[in-house]
């Protein structure tokens, strides 16, 4: 007896595609805070870049929930570490129906600022004698009792830095730079050192001029100038007479003609 047929079994495959929401964020608001915090806050928010756009509902959740911990780190740099942020959002329902547009609002309490503690800012090597550096790191900021400014502290580093290599310290380099903030104390500890090195002099100085001489040691008075084909040490004002020496690069043939000229009847010493 043959097999009986296997009954024909309809195999119908339903699927189900989800309905991709979106918003678009049309508007973030940031209260609670000065210009140049609130210009710094919104230039970290990726939710700043998302303005105008349409993103995904888990999208908008993230930029959301990142938002908090930008503000956070944006108002860092002006001594702030512990605000208080709330963000809340309004529009969102609307926008899951029909894409209406959702408006962020970022409400933040700066809280107190951190503030420098203690601060050990130091030259060693030979610069650490050097009064004008000494002047420079006693006007260093933010100090003892400043708030931590994150601008004013690289602005003075930087300075000081500088002024080194100015005053002839041209290997310094840094034996500590480093910042410990305490946010539970609301302190700053500053341990910034330079180690200078020696300083560098000028030797002395040697033209030598081939095949003709084409630097000219000029006196000038009043206004004539005599020529001279001496390399002459440059002097001040003397009494009777502005005496100035300086040193030309010209011709060999100017330097004739300037040195027949007859000099001013000013008295030239």
């Amino acid at each position: 007896m043959p097999p009986a047929p296997r009954p024909a079994i309809a195999a119908v495959l339903l699927t189900f595609c989800g309905v991709a929401h979106a918003a678009k964020i049309a508007d973030v608001r940031i209260d609670g805070l000065d210009d140049a915090m609130t210009a710094n806050v919104r230039a970290a928010l990726s939710l700043e870049d998302a303005r105008g756009k349409q993103v995904s509902d888990a999208r908008l959740d993230y930029l959301l929930r990142v938002a908090e911990d930008e503000t956070r780190e944006a108002l860092e740099p002006f001594g702030y570490y512990s605000p208080e942020i709330a963000i809340g959002e309004s529009g969102g329902g609307a926008a899951l129906a029909d894409e209406a547009p959702v408006s962020v609002t970022i409400t933040v309490r700066a809280g107190e600022p951190v503030r420098v503690r203690s601060a050990r800012v130091a030259i060693e090597g030979g610069g650490d004698g050097d009064r004008y550096l000494k002047e420079e790191l006693d006007a260093f900021s933010p100090r003892v009792g400043d708030v931590f400014e994150h601008a004013r502290y690289e602005q003075s580093k930087a300075f000081i830095t500088r002024r080194l290599a100015e005053r002839g310290y041209f290997d310094a380099d840094f034996a500590a730079r480093r910042v410990e903030v305490t946010r539970a104390e609301q302190a700053a500890d500053i341990d910034l050192r330079w180690n200078s090195g020696d300083r560098y002099e000028m030797g002395e100085i040697t033209f030598e001029q081939t095949p003709q001489p084409v630097i000219a040691a000029m006196r000038c008075c009043a206004n004539s100038c005599t020529g001279k084909m001496a390399i002459t040490t440059i002097r001040g004002a003397s009494t009777g007479c502005a005496n100035r020496w300086a040193v030309w690069i010209i011709s060999a043939a100017s330097i004739s003609n300037r040195s027949r000229r007859t000099p001013s009847t000013a008295a030239c010493r």
